[in-house]
C-alpha cells in the first residue's frame, strides 16, 4: 500500500495516492496501481484504477485521489464534481482544506479553457434546406452599412467637439484666474489699486463663465451633429475649420448642412 494520504497528497508526483484504510484487496492492488501510474505521470491510467478502485469500495478519499488525477491531466471540468463530492462527505481536515484549494484552480481554469474554446465549425446544408436573406435583412444590413460609413467620413462633429473641449477649458482657465485675482485683491498697497483688481478680476471671471457657456454650446452642437448624421445615413458635404487670432478663436463652416 502507499503511504498515508495526508503525507502523499501534497507533492504533485504522488497527487493521486491510495488511501490507508482500505479493506477489499481488489480496491487496494487499483489504489496501488493508481499511484504507480500517477508517479508515472500516465494520469489516464491513474483515473481508470481510481474509478475502478471507488466503485469496489467507496472511500471518500479515493474521490479526492481520483479529482486529482482528473485535474492534472487536464481534466478540470471532471474533476470539480469529484472534489465537491469528496469536500461533501469529507469536510474537515488538512486534506479537506487541500481540496478546497485544489477545487478553486480546477473551476478558474475550467472557465478559461471555455472562454478560448474555437468557435464550432459550420454544418454542411444541403440545397434544397439553403435560405437566401430576405430584402428586409439585406436593407438593414445596408442601412447599418451606411451609418457607420457617414460616422467615419464626417468632419465638422470632431471639430466642433474639439474646439468645445478648447474654449471649455480656456473659459474655466479665465474663470479660475478670475477668482485668483479677486482673493488676491486684500493684498493691493492702495484703496485705488484693491478697486482696480477687483474690477479686473470681475472682468475674467465674467468672460470666463461666458466662455465657457459658449464652448459647452459648441459641445452640444457637436454631439448632435453626430447624431444626425447617424440618423440620415449618410455624411453631409459640410467642411470645418477652427482659426485662432491673438484676439480670440473662430470656427469656419462651408457646404451643405
Amino acid at each position: 500500500m502507499t503511504a498515508a494520504v495526508a503525507a502523499s497528497l501534497c507533492l504533485p508526483a504522488a497527487a493521486v495516492a491510495a488511501p490507508q484504510g482500505l479493506q477489499d484487496p481488489d480496491a487496494i492492488a487499483h489504489a496501488d496501481a493508481a499511484a504507480e501510474a500517477a508517479a508515472a505521470k500516465d494520469y489516464a491510467a491513474a483515473i481508470r484504477h481510481l474509478k475502478a478502485a471507488y466503485a469496489i469500495e467507496q472511500e471518500p478519499l479515493l474521490l479526492y485521489a481520483w479529482a486529482q488525477a482528473e485535474r492534472l491531466s487536464g481534466n478540470y471540468r471532471a474533476s470539480i464534481p469529484l472534489y465537491e463530492a469528496f469536500l461533501e462527505q469529507h469536510p474537515e481536515g488538512e486534506v479537506a482544506n487541500k481540496a478546497r484549494v485544489n477545487l478553486l484552480d480546477a473551476r478558474s481554469k475550467a472557465l478559461e479553457a471555455r472562454s478560448n474554446d474555437a468557435p464550432p465549425e459550420p454544418t454542411e446544408v444541403d440545397d434544397d434546406d439553403e435560405q437566401t436573406a430576405s430584402p428586409d435583412e439585406d436593407a438593414s444590413e445596408n442601412e447599418n452599412d451606411g451609418d457607420a460609413s457617414a460616422l467615419r467620413g464626417e468632419k465638422l462633429a470632431p471639430v466642433l467637439l474639439g474646439v468645445g473641449a478648447a474654449v471649455t477649458i480656456a473659459g474655466g482657465v479665465l474663470m479660475g484666474l478670475g477668482r485668483s485675482r479677486h482673493n488676491g485683491a486684500d493684498s493691493q498697497p492702495t484703496e485705488q489699486a484693491y478697486f482696480e483688481e477687483l474690477d479686473s478680476s470681475r472682468t475674467l471671471y465674467y468672460a470666463g463663465a461666458a466662455t465657457l457657456g459658449v464652448g459647452g454650446l459648441i459641445l452640444v452642437g457637436g454631439a448632435v451633429r453626430y447624431i444626425l448624421v447617424a440618423k440620415r445615413g449618410k455624411t453631409p458635404k459640410t467642411n470645418a475649420s477652427a482659426m485662432v487670432t491673438p484676439r480670440g478663436f473662430g470656427l469656419s463652416l462651408s457646404g451643405r448642412f
